[in-house]
Order: C-alpha cells, then structure tokens, then sequence
C-alpha cells in the first residue's frame, strides 16, 4: 500500500507547513478506547507526552481523533506543554510525517 501510494507520501508537504526537521520531533497516535475513552488514562498519558518534551526539547505531534482531542480539553486538573500539540493528518500526511520522525509513540501494532 505504501509503494502504491508513494508519489502522494512524498509529495505532502506537511513538514514544510509545520516547519520540522527530519529527526527533530516525536509522533504520538492515541486511538485505543481502552485509552482514548477513560479519564485517568488520558491524563497520565499527557503527564507522560509533557515530561518527554521537557526531557529532549522537541516538539511532539499528537495525531488523534477530534473527539478525543475534545475530551482531553475537558480535564480542567492538566495543562499541555506548549511542544505538544495536537493535529488532524490526513493519511499521507501522517506517513510522510512517520518517514522523517525522531520516533514514533504509539499503542498501536500497525504504525
């Protein structure tokens, strides 16, 4: 699938738009309901997104649904490092993103 739809990854021009470097930033997908649809989880993971830019100083995009996006906007109690930050990507984007990533956070097995 991906050398079907190379022409397409390659020519996103998302890294431009954001202006990144490659290896200069962190990639996280959260979609999981385990981890996506329950409070506490969600929480923990943005104290853990928060102390990994503050430990390397890059700046690290969250890939995620808007509905989960909503629902970490709603916990009053956390505050987002301003290095984390949250975007929808189409799936071009996000591949070409994946290609020129520091490294990939996920619970995904597919990414």
């Amino acid at each position: 699938m991906l050398e079907h739809y190379k022409d397409k990854i390659e020519k996103s021009d998302i890294t431009t738009k954001l202006e990144l470097k490659k290896n200069d930033y962190f990639l996280l997908t959260i979609h999981r309901a385990k981890n996506a649809d329950h409070k506490d989880r969600r929480l923990e993971i943005i104290k853990s997104l928060n102390l990994v830019v503050e430990i390397y100083k890059k700046r690290l995009f969250c890939s995620i649904h808007p509905g989960t996006k909503s629902r970490i906007d709603r916990i009053p109690s956390i505050e987002t490092h301003p290095l984390v930050e949250f975007h929808e990507h189409c799936f071009f984007d996000f591949v070409n993103l994946e290609k020129n990533v520091l490294s990939v956070l996920t619970e995904s097995c597919t990414v």
